[in-house]
């Protein structure tokens, strides 16, 4: 793909994967741990500095590394990867050809990446809900408590079903470019 100033499918691809996951994953951290809040609190007001901002930027994309063996372990081929599989391994000797590596890559950026984003979107989602509950529950009428967590309870359903789905459509298209 093109480069639009340097910004190309394969950045947008570690953005989704690892950086917006981590962000919340290093949100619901706020909710739990002082330090984590203190440097947002600090990063956010009006005297923050560049390198404070940096400093959460690596912290959100760490959080988002150390979501890998959390996410493959749920999305593993025993657990939530049920009915995707990926192909087998005498397949992956046709990445040889460029054509197909070309092919491939393209799958990584444009399929894999959002599978990576749902599931670790997935991970976090339920510690920033119980985070936000735990911090304003008193705040929350009847109605509006049942409304959150019926909320919480679809967003979190949607992200597993979007992460398994995503899986199956890598899973499946990898077969299609490796026959």
């Amino acid at each position: 793909m093109e480069s639009l100033s340097g910004f190309t499918s394969t950045s947008l691809g570690y953005f989704l994967a690892f950086l917006l996951p981590g962000s919340t994953g290093f949100l619901a951290a706020t909710f739990y741990f002082r330090q984590p809040h203190q440097l947002l609190l600090r990063a956010t007001s009006g005297g923050s500095n560049f390198g404070l901002v940096v400093g959460c930027f690596l912290a959100a994309f760490t959080i988002g590394l150390l979501l890998i063996p959390f996410r493959d372990r749920m999305y593993g081929e025993r657990f939530l990867g049920r009915g995707s599989s990926y192909p087998p391994n005498e397949k992956y000797g046709n990445l040889t050809k460029p054509e197909v590596l070309v092919a491939y890559r393209m799958l990584i950026d444009d399929n894999y990446r959002y599978f990576q984003f749902w599931a670790g979107m997935s991970l976090c989602l339920p510690f920033l809900a119980i985070g936000v509950f735990r911090d304003q529950w008193h705040t929350f009428g009847g109605l509006q408590k049942w409304f959150a967590v019926g909320a919480s309870v679809v967003i979190e359903l949607a992200a597993v079903g979007s992460a398994r789905q995503e899986k199956r459509d890598f899973c499946e298209s990898v077969g299609q470019v490796l026959a």
